[in-house]
């Protein structure tokens, strides 16, 4: 029996760790080659176990229980294989209303040792790919060097596929937009943390389920350590004096997104501060705002939905998400 555990994850490894760790068997399934255009990026994954327990997809819906089935069908025969859907493949009662060709590999060999590896790496939030030799299903790891491409793609025999750290979102500040902000960027799987100095906002961001809060005292004791090039950071603060002198710290971070809520006024201000500081005038341009997509946005959904929104496009303009 096929079962249908699609619950929007994009990535499918924290799945595939836990099932083989049950002892299930399982398939990692694999866009390997587009032809055409395509819903799903080269890369896009599905974990399947030999019951037929499916994550992920590879289409816009309309091959996923075939594959399944197909991955079962490898399992039981312990042979990696490649398969092709829609334009110029085998199964013709299964369209693809885009008319593209996809070639997809069925990998039923990866151990639990490389599983974890992987998961690990992930945790640690290090970029690498997943290489994986199509003949033999043979795989490996490569940990990815600062400025090489970090592109998903077939190099002859073998398959690279990139894995970046998930982008994460964090929130600093007070008030009701914070966990609005947090619960958004959630649903829309960003990693969420927030920062606070202010007990009623730990206790709402608490409330939406957002497990990563911490709360600090004064600016200079704000740990920002865990801010890397896959972070976007959003100030929501009413004292634009504690804001200053995060702002000023957080320039020091490689964050790809940083950004403060508040009006023009309010913006041109902080601008002015970070001036009167003596920081360059490139490093000040990192600072936006206003934020959000959703201008004028005066009650604090809308508002969190245009800011996560932005993060959002300007992860996926970067490159950090497809």
């Amino acid at each position: 029996m096929i079962i249908n555990q699609f619950d929007n994850q994009e990535d499918v490894w924290p799945r595939l760790l836990r099932w083989a760790r049950r002892g299930y068997r399982t398939a990692l399934v694999s866009l390997i080659h587009i032809e055409g255009s395509s819903p799903r990026a080269l890369g896009a994954q599905m974990a399947v176990t030999d019951s037929g327990e499916f994550v992920g997809y590879l289409s816009g819906g309309c091959v996923e229980k075939s594959v399944a089935l197909e991955a079962v069908e490898c399992l039981q025969q312990r042979h990696n294989r490649s398969s092709r859907y829609g334009k110029d493949s085998p199964y013709v009662d299964i369209e693809l209303p885009c008319g593209c060709g996809l070639d997809i590999y069925y990998d039923q060999s990866l151990s639990l040792a490389l599983i974890e590896q992987v998961m690990q790496l992930k945790q640690q939030r290090v970029p690498f790919w997943h290489v994986t030799d199509l003949p033999s299903g043979q795989s490996r790891i490569v940990e990815m060097q600062p400025g090489q491409p970090a592109s998903t793609q077939r190099r002859g025999d073998e398959f690279w596929r990139a894995h970046l750290p998930a982008p994460q979102m964090i929130v600093i500040g007070a008030g009701p937009a914070v966990a609005a902000i947090g619960h958004i960027a959630a649903a829309m799987e960003l990693e969420t943390q927030s920062y606070t100095n202010n007990q009623t906002t730990l206790r709402e961001v608490a409330s939406v389920g957002i497990s990563a809060n911490h709360h600090f005292a004064t600016a200079a004791r704000l740990d920002l350590s865990g801010i890397d090039p896959w972070s976007a950071v959003v100030l929501c603060f009413h004292d634009h004096d504690i804001e200053a002198d995060i702002l000023h710290r957080l320039l020091g971070t490689p964050a790809f997104y940083i950004g403060a809520m508040g009006s023009p006024r309010a913006h041109q201000l902080r601008l002015q501060y970070l001036q009167e500081q003596g920081v360059a005038e490139a490093q000040i341009a990192r600072v936006k705002g206003p934020i959000g997509l959703i201008r004028g946005a005066k009650s604090r959904l809308p508002l969190a939905l245009g800011i996560v929104a932005e993060v959002v496009a300007e992860a996926r303009t970067l490159g950090l998400i497809v």
